[in-house]
């Protein structure tokens, strides 16, 4: 199944479009190893199994608990029911998500590294590829928004481009 049906079921299963992050503020954990980490996604999966359309989870938040646990990242989508899909956030860790064997998925990506990075994600037809074109962060305005000779802003351009 692709991940657009997997969403689209999913969003008629629960008649939500809620989506869970699974990235926990390790200064809020009781128990800020990896163990800890593990029971915090567990609980929170437990509570919205039925409530979310997806989860998202983002690897280069985890590279803290990848000393303790090298397998950190596929321990929690492990985690995750079958039927829920699973965004990964792929901006800033596009390698160390490539091969992650988790059947249909989608992920979130820099369109900044290039189209020729971005090809084998875009061959897979099961899967969903989320691209970034503007960020709410106060700094990106500098560049988002700059624009460009065409009148278009840059992350118009990025937008159509994608």
């Amino acid at each position: 199944m692709s991940f657009l049906s997997q969403l689209e079921t999913r969003a008629k299963e629960t008649e939500s479009l809620l989506g869970i992050s699974l990235q926990p503020d390790p200064k809020r954990l009781e128990d800020q190893s990896s163990t800890g980490l593990l029971e915090f996604c567990q609980e929170i999966i437990t509570q919205t199994a039925d409530l979310t359309l997806a989860y998202l989870l983002e690897p280069s938040a985890l590279t803290a608990y990848a000393g303790e646990t090298p397998d950190i990242l596929e321990q929690i989508i492990a985690l995750i029911p079958e039927d829920i899909p699973l965004v990964l956030d792929a901006r800033s860790s596009l390698a160390e998500t490539a091969n992650v064997g988790v059947g249909p998925q989608a992920v979130t990506i820099n369109p900044y590294s290039g189209q020729d990075s971005l090809q084998p994600l875009a061959e897979n037809p099961d899967a969903g590829i989320f691209v970034l074109c503007k960020t709410d962060s106060p700094g990106s305005a500098a560049l988002q928004e700059k624009p460009l000779r065409t009148g278009k802003l840059v992350y118009e351009r990025v937008a159509t481009l994608a």
